[in-house]
């Protein structure tokens, strides 16, 4: 739970320096806002950075350990978005985090949180359409 811990407390300083060391070499982050999962250290702590230079605050709610997993709930605001999210952290045997899923809500604030970070992680801006 160490690396976690760390990890968590480095987002929510939005230290985006201090990312890399809790990662495992091939970590996979499955995230909101892009539609492919990011695979590898280097690209994980680039756009969790993005994410963090876009995000007003962070801010850990509570955790839950499991063997291996800790399902963290936490608030994200920028701007007029107000995140709830939820992420499945699942670590490696030296406890470092192999894999995030993270999901948000709602998807109002979802979609202006993707407005604001896309482009610089090479994407197209999405809009929330009503039928």
């Amino acid at each position: 739970m160490s690396h976690v811990t760390q990890f968590l407390d480095a987002m929510e300083r939005k230290d985006g320096d201090a990312l890399s060391p809790h990662l495992a070499e091939d970590v996979v982050l499955k995230s909101p806002v892009l539609v492919d999962p990011i695979s590898g250290k280097a690209d994980t702590v680039r756009v969790l950075k993005v994410l963090l230079g876009a995000a007003g605050t962070f801010h850990v709610r509570d955790t839950v350990e499991l063997d291996r997993r800790v399902i963290v709930f936490l608030e994200i605001t920028s701007g007029e978005a107000q995140i709830e999210g939820v992420d499945d952290v699942r670590l490696d045997a030296q406890g470092l985090i192999r894999s995030m899923t993270i999901t948000w809500r709602p998807l109002p604030s979802v979609v202006l949180m993707q407005q604001k970070i896309a482009a610089a992680l090479g994407g197209t801006p999405l809009t929330l359409a009503p039928l």
